[in-house]
């Protein structure tokens, strides 16, 4: 009978580590599905960046995107370029305009995809680009364009306190 209990009892402690272990395997994959959808809103915006050339400029000095984009909190706006109903392409539209909207339907789908997420697309130097936060991006104004976003996850604690997470893509056209 003594027998049982104790095997009871190693069971009980064997399943609950096994819950926690399944618990932190969990996280770490919704951390890896964020890391990976950032990856793709990264190299979305490069690409639009990529393909609105007049915008883009010469990438450091006359770039409406880094324009719009350069701080967490700088406004963007949706919307400014028209649209047909066949057509989802743009038909109206100047590359500032176009670039206005690629940002700002950017910035909101960070802000949708992600918890607290945002973005910036900045200059910085090739060296340390790899660096920032929220409330500074740490962008040094020259060098090359880097694409930083940013989102929020839970310490797994039981505070509700939350930490911030970075993915960062330099681009280079």
């Amino acid at each position: 009978m003594i027998e049982n209990m104790v095997a009871l009892l190693l069971l009980s402690f064997a399943l609950l580590g096994l819950a926690g272990l399944l618990s932190r395997t969990l996280g770490r994959n919704n951390e890896s599905a964020f890391h990976s959808l950032a990856a793709v809103e990264a190299q979305d915006i490069a690409e639009r960046m990529r393909t609105n050339t007049i915008a883009y400029g010469d990438g450091v000095s006359a770039n409406t995107y880094v324009a719009a984009l350069s701080s967490v909190s700088s406004s963007t706006i949706v919307g400014t370029c028209s649209q047909s109903a066949t057509n989802a392409t743009p038909t109206s539209c100047t590359a500032a305009q176009l670039a206005a909207d690629d940002a700002g339907a950017w910035r909101q789908r960070l802000a949708e995809e992600f918890p607290s997420g945002t973005g910036v697309v900045c200059l910085d130097d090739a060296s340390g680009f790899d660096d920032g936060t929220v409330a500074n991006p740490a962008c040094s104004g020259s060098g090359i364009v880097v694409i930083k976003i940013f989102w929020a996850v839970k310490n797994g604690r039981a505070s509700d306190s939350s930490t911030s997470q970075r993915f960062t893509m330099a681009f280079q056209p």
